[in-house]
């Protein structure tokens, strides 16, 4: 790989003022009548300011191996800039509220204002470093002081205006189908529980599928990934002949045992783990219990076990799991089904907070240390995964994939897939640029690079959304960046949503800082800032996502590619891919109650509370 050239006086990183952020609250996903609050003059961007040349000069200051103090708390106190002249605030505080009230029901044009903002925009635009020396001349970007202020609005207005794909037709009886075989060595299959060795699965071919709506974000060609249609019976149909017993009740099914044979039998040389993430209070309904019989059949069994399945369980009732091995087995046993025991880790926020002890009392996100402890799943969430790769060699990477994750499709061709396209981009400042927004097929410039340097080399962190600068973003953790000489001006990378690929050497790096360095940055910036200050190879892959409405695909791509996104984030509710993208659960609660609907592959986030089965043919045990 390429030489670590980090932060050095080639470059000119120019850091803006800090900017005020709105919080936003982890629990407001319900599309109840909000009404979003626009941002106050607070938030205004400061004047450039510019850095001192020491500030810069010396890599170490960026990454060093001694231990830094803490950093200073920052101020709460930004200055309010008003307008010149007199203001009467009581009175303008009336007529502001006067306004509120008029403004029920009037909506902005929001495609009007995505222009405004766009023409804006376009004179501050960066252009990215053509060279291909690995030194990261990126400019921070640059927020307009003229963009025009939103009114209140209520987001889901503005979208009446597009046709609602709520649902998608049946197809018609007597469909013809096909197998839908994405492995190369079929001899590779080990059987599972009951000696069952499982077969591809089948796809409709013909009927009403033309009908199914095209994808409006993401590419299935850039990507390799095949798009059959799926029916929720031709999806985990194979899965279900273990029925569901009583969760309390010992059963014969043992996926360890499976996993641990076929290890034995095809002694696989190159193995990844994929780690899924849980915690005290998870309840396992039937449909995450087929989700993850899906993935132990269908990257474990049937690749001769070239991947592994763990579950990184958090402990949170306070049980002393370290006590003695019998209390830790008790507890592993517990936390899952019992067709899954064996494959259960756990740890615990304490237990972080013994092994990397520099961060436990040290906490300047917002400049308050009421922002809550650093050693926690919100914050550190690959804390734990760092630690288990410390005493894991065996693996030479890790999938991070949480329970509320669901595909339709074959996940060994997904995670396979994805990582060949990562292995085919290179290790170059133009990767680091195509991986920074959304793609649109025809629309997203996704340039070519005359070096083949990295190419053919695997990534170091993949991930399923655009790595953005999170400096001026206005994300809500863009200052949860603790102990770093140049605080929140740090130049770093970060995407949203922890799902993705690590390399062990990249959590190896992030353990190091965190423990000798007592650095940290927010989880969901972490890893791919230390990529990118040892220009490591990260990559986004644009999978398709499909949106709830028949968006005009120039309006939404300005929208959620806007150097202002996280101003209206709010946006991304449509589709099939984010942190609380509404359409998710709907395209998938009216996929499995619907038994003649198929739909195509797609990766959905976020799935959570599935209460049944819906039109999905069950085997009871």
């Amino acid at each position: 790989m390429v030489a670590n050239h980090g932060i050095d006086e080639t470059m000119s990183e120019k850091p803006t003022a800090e900017v005020v952020q709105p919080e936003r609250s982890t629990s407001q996903s319900s599309t109840e009548d909000v009404v979003l609050i626009p941002p106050t003059i607070k938030d205004e961007p400061e004047a450039q300011k510019p850095v001192e040349k020491a500030d810069v000069e010396d890599r170490g200051k960026l990454k060093s191996n001694n231990i830094p103090l803490n950093t200073e708390k920052a101020s709460d106190d930004v200055p309010v800039i008003f307008p010149p002249g007199k203001i009467d605030v009581v009175a303008l505080q009336a007529k502001v509220e006067e306004a509120r009230k008029k403004l029920e029901g009037a909506v902005q044009d929001v495609q009007e204002s995505i222009s405004e903002k766009n023409k804006g925009n376009e004179a501050n635009q960066v252009i990215g470093n053509d060279d291909h020396s690995h030194n990261h001349k990126d400019e921070k970007p640059v927020i307009p002081a003229d963009l025009p202020k939103p009114k209140v609005v209520k987001p889901w207005e503005a979208w009446e205006q597009y046709e609602k794909f709520d649902h998608f037709s049946a197809f018609s009886e007597g469909s013809n189908i096909a197998i839908h075989d994405p492995y190369p060595d079929p001899s590779l299959r080990c059987p599972g529980p009951r000696d069952i060795i499982f077969p591809n699965l089948n796809y409709c071919i013909d009927g009403r599928v033309d009908e199914h709506p095209p994808h409006l974000m993401g590419s299935y060609a850039v990507t390799n990934l095949s798009d059959p249609c799926f029916t929720v019976d031709q999806r985990y149909g194979p899965y279900t002949v273990f029925g569901f017993p009583d969760k309390r009740q010992l059963n014969d099914t043992n996926w360890k045992a499976s996993i641990d044979a076929c290890v034995a039998s095809k002694t696989p040389t190159r193995r990844i783990a994929v780690m899924l993430r849980s915690y005290d209070g998870y309840i396992y309904e039937r449909d995450d219990i087929l989700n993850i019989r899906a993935l132990l059949a269908e990257l474990c069994l049937n690749t001769g076990a070239q991947y592994d399945l763990r579950i990184l369980h958090e402990v949170k009732d306070g049980t002393a799991i370290f006590a003695d091995p019998e209390s830790y087995q008790r507890k592993a046993e517990s936390v899952v089904p019992s067709e899954f025991r064996g494959l259960v880790d756990l740890w615990s926020s304490d237990q972080m907070r013994s092994i990397y002890p520099g961060l436990a009392r040290v906490d300047d996100w917002f400049g308050r240390r009421s922002s809550g402890q650093i050693n926690t799943a919100q914050r550190s969430q690959h804390a734990p995964l760092q630690w288990f790769a410390v005493h894991h060699p065996e693996y030479e990477y890790f999938w991070n994939w949480e329970l509320d994750v669901r595909y339709i499709g074959n996940y060994y061709e997904l995670f396979s897939k994805a990582e060949a396209f990562a292995r085919a981009q290179p290790c170059t400042n133009t990767t680091w640029k195509n991986s920074e927004k959304w793609f649109f097929e025809g629309m997203t410039p996704w340039d070519t690079d005359s070096s083949d340097e990295g190419i053919g080399e695997e990534a170091d962190y993949i991930a399923f959304g655009p790595i953005f600068d999170p400096r001026g973003s206005r994300w809500y953790f863009e200052s949860d960046v603790v102990n770093w000489p140049l605080k929140r001006e740090t130049p770093r990378r970060a995407t949203i949503i922890t799902n993705g690929r690590l390399s062990r050497r990249l959590l190896l790096e992030m353990h190091r800082i965190n423990s000798q360095e007592r650095r940290h940055i927010m989880c969901e910036s972490f890893g791919l800032s230390v990529a990118f200050m040892n220009d490591w190879k990260a990559v986004y892959v644009p999978h398709a996502q499909y949106l709830e409405r028949k968006w005009d695909v120039i309006v939404f791509e300005s929208a959620v590619n806007d150097k202002q996104f996280f101003r209206h984030e709010y946006d991304m509710w449509l589709t099939t891919y984010y942190f609380d993208a509404h359409f998710a659960k709907k395209l998938y609660d009216g996929w499995r109650k619907e038994a003649k609907t198929c739909r195509r592959a797609v990766l959905l986030h976020p799935i959570k509370r599935v209460r049944d089965t819906g039109a999905l043919t069950i085997e009871e045990d």
